[in-house]
């Protein structure tokens, strides 16, 4: 597709977005029907770039790049009916939701200020060492602002739209005419981006309720809980830069199949000086990037797909190692987050049975640290083999494949039912990720008893001890 086609598709696309969340609201019913209306033509837009760009435009498909994917991309269809999640059944009993909790990765956004340099100094590179005939737009690619770095982009803000207008028309009986900063929590890092998101998220979410897109609560900032990997010395030696531990990444990176691929790109870029391995990782950020800010595929061809599933595993490999289940500490210091979480369930138990207030929707965005180490300790996204250097070609259909579980936008969502009566014994717990139940894999079900659910998570809930756990005076672990 050209240039210009594309950038038709994101006028189009920019539209859609205004006239979604920006035209002024006359009448709810009118909004909605707009509302759904707009989304409707979105996704079939999205459809039209799909199959006239191949599977380049959304993936492999869709669009694989590591956890640089958007959440659109992955999933693109997503919706909840009015009040589809407000009921479930159990052993017979109607059960009612009672809360909404909520573990999120910030939205799509620009790269950070070191990547921005990098991307004006590979481009000298690539033309200082060819003459750039085999991909024209290098001499004339323009760098991203500055000022941008890090920032969530138009596109992140239309998913968190449209997650928490999901979410809102699911559960809107459980929040039409109780929104208020007394019920719902917003919270965030120290990173501007999380708390963006998290802002975005509640606009499409009380959009969807209330009609209006509201700003009124301002997200705290809780890196204690939402950044448990941050301050950890433990962490940062034993794990992110212990050589031990990312063994099977470097012996991938310097492997037939990862030094095939950039001898290759070396070739097709014409150079006559090969390039290193973090050129070639942000070949990859570009393409990744072009796309998602400028519906652009120009870095996107110089890869061809081969190329990007080979970098993709080794970003798993990467990740796998250092913020997920490839080293036993990394579950174990999520462990502030299932205490925040739970203290907010129990609280809710407490407020519900003694009909008083209580926040009803508790929401927290942070980072794909935050996302992947919450996986590990419930569990989810383990193939009980390790990725290893020498088993690319056997963990293709993997599980963890962070393009697929890890996108911008990723989550979990728990949902809490009262099914009749007070205690902890009559609520049930239902999880969602990325808008799909998903099975609690210590309870073997997507809607678990609340207690059984604390039981077989009790180490994460009731025992942290993450300040020992972070700690570097006991022998490091990997």
């Amino acid at each position: 597709m050209s240039l210009k086609k594309l950038k038709i598709i994101n006028l189009l696309i920019t539209f859609l977005q205004h006239f979604i969340y920006y035209r002024p609201v006359y009448k709810q019913h009118c909004c909605r029907t707009r509302t759904d209306m707009a989304f409707k033509w979105l996704i079939i837009i999205m459809s039209v770039i799909q199959g006239t760009t191949g599977s380049i435009m959304f993936g492999l498909p869709p669009n694989l790049f590591g956890h640089k994917v958007s959440y659109l991309w992955r999933f693109p269809n997503q919706s909840f009916d009015q009040n589809e999640l407000m009921t479930i059944n159990s052993n017979g009993k109607s059960c009612t939701a009672v809360q909404f909790n909520y573990v999120g990765r910030h939205a799509a956004r620009f790269p950070g200020g070191d990547d921005f340099n990098y991307f004006e100094e590979l481009r000298n590179k690539i033309l200082a060492h060819s003459d750039g005939s085999q991909f024209p737009f290098l001499k004339t690619w323009q760098d991203y602002p500055p000022k941008d770095s890090g920032h969530i982009e138009d596109l992140g803000r239309v998913e968190m739209h449209h997650l928490g207008d999901m979410y809102g028309n699911g559960l809107f009986d459980l929040f039409q005419g109780k929104i208020s900063p007394s019920t719902i929590k917003l919270a965030g890092m120290t990173k501007k981006r999380t708390r963006t998101s998290a802002s975005e998220f509640y606009k499409g979410f009380t959009k969807r309720v209330t009609g209006s897109s509201l700003s009124d609560i301002t997200p705290i900032i809780n890196d204690p809980v939402i950044g448990f990997f941050k301050n950890c010395p433990q962490y940062d030696v034993g794990v992110r830069n212990n050589i031990t531990n990312l063994m099977q990444l470097h012996l991938f990176q310097n492997g037939s199949l990862f030094q095939g691929v950039l001898k290759n790109v070396t070739n097709r870029l014409g150079m006559n000086t090969t390039l290193s391995i973090d050129d070639l990782k942000e070949i990859y950020l570009l393409c990744s990037t072009g796309l998602a800010v400028r519906n652009n595929t120009a870095w996107c061809d110089i890869l061809t797909p081969g190329d990007i599933e080979i970098i993709n595993f080794e970003s798993d490999l990467d990740d796998y190692y250092t913020i997920s289940i490839g080293h036993p500490l990394t579950p174990k210091i999520s462990c502030p987050m299932w205490e925040d979480v739970f203290a907010s369930l129990d609280n809710a138990i407490k407020m519900f049975d003694a009909n008083q207030s209580y926040l009803l929707g508790d929401l927290r965005f942070g980072r794909s640290t935050t996302m992947d180490s919450f996986y590990a300790a419930l569990g989810l996204f383990n193939d009980h083999k390790a990725l290893r250097a020498d088993n690319y070609a056997e963990m293709k259909n993997r599980v963890f494949y962070q393009a697929k579980t890890t996108t911008f936008g990723a989550h979990i969502a728990f949902i809490l039912y009262n099914c009749g009566g007070s205690g902890p014994e009559n609520y049930m717990l239902k999880m969602f990720v990325n808008g799909k139940p998903m099975v609690i894999p210590k309870c073997g079900s997507d809607t678990c008893q609340y207690l059984d659910v604390k039981s077989k998570y009790a180490d994460f809930i009731k025992h942290c001890q993450w300040k020992h756990i972070c700690s570097v005076t006991k022998p490091v672990v990997g």
